[in-house]
């Protein structure tokens, strides 16, 4: 957390990578670990992954395709991915398809 220009706690500044050794933070979303090479997410809080805070803002692949149960069908673009590989699929997607969606995330 940063205030007043300052870091707090340990954190690292948003969009910024995590640096330093010895025991790495897990990522909220997922529970993973956030290695040294990792980008955290351009949002507040506790530490998450890039593609962890893309996921959990923005939603599945099946989300932004269009198929989920927000448009009335059954989303099964994550069974058997863990929390991880679920959002770095939906990073990748977005990566794909972005100009077709108009949205814009900070890029790590």
């Amino acid at each position: 957390m940063e205030r007043n220009g300052e870091l707090v706690g340990g954190s690292v500044r948003l969009g910024q990578k995590q640096t330093g050794s010895g025991s790495h933070p897990s990522c909220t979303y997922c529970g993973e670990p956030i290695l040294p090479h990792e980008p955290l997410a351009p949002i507040e809080g506790d530490p998450v992954h890039h593609e962890c805070g893309f996921r959990s803002a923005m939603g599945s692949v099946g989300h932004l395709r269009g198929e989920c149960p927000h448009y009335g069908v059954e989303d099964v673009s994550e069974v058997g991915m863990t929390r991880r590989q679920a959002a770095k699929a939906a990073w990748a997607y977005f990566q794909t398809h972005k100009k077709q969606t108009g949205y814009q995330f900070g890029s790590p």
